[in-house]
């Protein structure tokens, strides 16, 4: 290896563990951030809209709810098929689910129909370049705004940096509904330049996009949901360090309202190790980041998923958001 780039190296390393040090020493209380943003977000199963509704596990859905003070509440609807459609079969219960859930819970702020699917780009059926794809994914948003959501909650994967066809699509979508209807975008982290790049030769924080990118894609959307989890992070302070960075950076760029995604589940896999990526972990991250980040733009975190989080972390998050 030339010597140039051994002291390049070098360099960064050092700067990163002198930051390492300064961030962890900041992030050591849990400071109460509800004085920044208090309208946190959920991702729920497909069982709310797929299934009649369960009254009883509605109430215990809405008293989890208020524990969090979730007002976004992101519900699998799709996925999309080949062709940007949805069947109807699919989700003929959300109607309903909507009417009951906003009758025991008036502080929700929007219920989203979460529609996704894995994009051609990455392997998988849904080619976003097509041009009658495009408009089948119009027509299928505007059914479900039709039978009562207040907005669409995008998570087409993966979107690479630059992607043109996915900023068509929000033109388009943004275009064809009324000015109330609300567009959300489930969003990979941000870049940090060089020093993310060292890091994905070592983690699986991959696939990340540009400062100028994200404010390509926040100009055309009402709110970012950016997914903060399955990093290969195997330490949970560097796991905090890593989201507080990208806190920082995410609320300086994106002049749109910020949910950050904090992992509940507890699925081992290469990318993620629920012993260094968690809800405390991650809350301890947003906390520090905020303290040198845009404050206004952060709005609150959103919980993956509702299936999987316990007890116990239901009980942090109210104790967090009181203050206690």
């Amino acid at each position: 290896m030339p010597r140039r780039k051994i002291t390049y190296l070098f360099i960064i390393f050092i700067i990163t563990i002198f930051l390492l040090f300064y961030f962890i020493s900041k992030m050591m209380s849990f400071e109460r951030i509800h004085s920044y943003g208090s309208e946190n977000g959920i991702w729920l199963s497909h069982k709310w809209v797929g299934d009649p509704l369960d009254k009883d596990a509605l109430k215990i859905l809405v008293s989890n709810f208020k524990r969090a003070e979730i007002r976004h509440i992101f519900v699998h609807s799709g996925p999309f098929d080949s062709t940007g459609s949805v069947a109807f079969e699919k989700y003929k219960y959300a109607e309903s689910f909507i009417i009951e859930l906003k009758k025991e819970y008036p502080e929700v702020i929007s219920v989203q129909a979460w529609l996704g699917q894995i994009e051609s780009k990455g392997g998988g059926i849904l080619d976003i370049s097509d041009l009658d794809v495009q408009n089948n994914i119009i027509s299928t948003c505007s059914a479900f705004i039709q039978i009562g959501f207040d907005g669409i909650h995008l998570d087409i994967e993966p979107i690479l940096e630059g992607d043109m066809d996915f900023l068509l699509l929000l033109d388009k979508i943004k275009r064809s509904q009324k000015d109330d209807v609300l567009l959300s975008v489930a969003t990979p982290k941000i870049s940090m330049g060089h020093i993310y790049g060292l890091g994905e030769k070592f983690l699986e924080v991959k696939g990340l996009w540009s400062s100028d990118y994200y404010r390509e894609v926040s100009e055309r959307t009402d709110l970012i949901v950016v997914m903060m989890y399955d990093t290969g992070i195997r330490y949970s302070w560097l796991y905090s360090f890593f989201v507080s960075t990208e806190v920082i950076k995410l609320t300086n760029s994106v002049d749109r309202p910020l949910l950050i995604g904090i992992p509940s589940y507890e699925e081992i896999r290469k990318n993620f190790n629920p012993e260094a990526e968690n809800v405390i972990s991650a809350i301890s991250g947003i906390v520090s980041g905020l303290k040198y980040g845009k404050k206004e733009n952060y709005i609150g975190f959103s919980i993956y998923a509702y299936w999987t989080t316990d007890e116990g972390e239901w009980i942090f998050l109210e104790d967090f958001l009181k203050g206690e």
